[in-house]
């Protein structure tokens, strides 16, 4: 079952009560009556994606998605339009190929974005990106997010980087025969071999510099690391402080609106 069924999933017969919204099966959306008027918010500034008017956010028509249940996704804070603007990211998300991994469940994203619902609202997607679950994972995958900002000074460093950096990108079951080259005259200097898939070898140099680690070694491993047919998008600063990654295919209009959704939620 897709992320998007469990997140809709529910049982038809469930009784509908002011905790249970009724839902217009027409609109699929929530059918707001007066004495729910003022427990709704009123709609975010600013929809996640450009153009896109979140109040009439619906599933495709082919979509064989059943009806969302608002009642599963929002807790206390989280309301009907917040709902409805996960819905739209997800979406977006998905067509670029970045899924939720299969360990996550609804409830994880709802206690997630319930952390800071203000920054979910001005940037969904982003938010939803950089989210982890309850184990402190990230929920998507083909995303890293450096959120430790670790210095890293030494080959082992590098070894751990290119193991979390492959498995985000999907690539750590194709990553072999990793070899270090230290320059003989110094020692914080040197090159990064390895091997992805059967033929493509990567040479990565680095300087293990003890004040600012291996900053461009780092990035270039978050290329090195990409599937065939895939890049290393970094986007600086777009959670809070940390960068965040995303390996996109770039040749398909999908990846690039949501490169540029991403962008703008990043002007907010």
């Amino acid at each position: 079952m897709s992320f998007l069924k469990r997140l809709f999933s529910g049982d038809d017969n469930e009784d509908q009560s002011p905790n249970h919204p009724e839902l217009d099966p027409q609109l699929k959306k929530p059918v707001v009556k007066p004495e729910h008027e003022a427990a709704l918010i009123e709609p975010h500034a600013g929809p996640a994606i450009a153009g896109e008017n979140l109040n009439d956010q619906t599933l495709p028509e082919d979509s064989a998605e059943p009806v969302a249940r608002i009642d599963s996704i929002g807790a206390d804070e989280l309301t009907a339009d917040d709902a409805r603007l996960i819905v739209s990211a997800i979406q977006t998300l998905e067509k670029a190929g970045l899924t939720p991994r299969a360990e996550v469940e609804p409830e994880d994203i709802e206690d997630a974005l319930s952390d800071d619902v203000e920054l979910f609202r001005r940037r969904p997607i982003v938010s939803l990106l950089a989210s982890r679950d309850p184990a402190g994972e990230l929920m998507f995958n083909r995303v890293f997010a450096d959120d430790d900002q670790l210095l890293r000074c030494s080959n082992d460093d590098l070894l751990d980087f290119l193991e979390e950096a492959s498995t985000a990108a999907g690539s750590d079951a194709y990553i072999s025969d990793v070899v270090f080259f230290e320059d003989t005259e110094d020692p914080t200097r040197g090159s990064m071999r390895f091997q992805v898939g059967e033929w493509n070898v990567r040479d990565i140099e680095y300087h293990l510099d003890p004040d600012f680690g291996a900053v461009d070694a780092e990035a270039d491993l978050l290329e090195a690391v990409a599937m065939d047919g895939q890049v290393a998008t970094t986007f600086e600063g777009a959670f809070h402080r940390h960068a965040i990654t995303l390996w996109l295919d770039p040749t398909t209009p999908e990846s690039a609106d949501l490169v540029a959704a991403i962008e703008a939620e990043l002007q907010r």
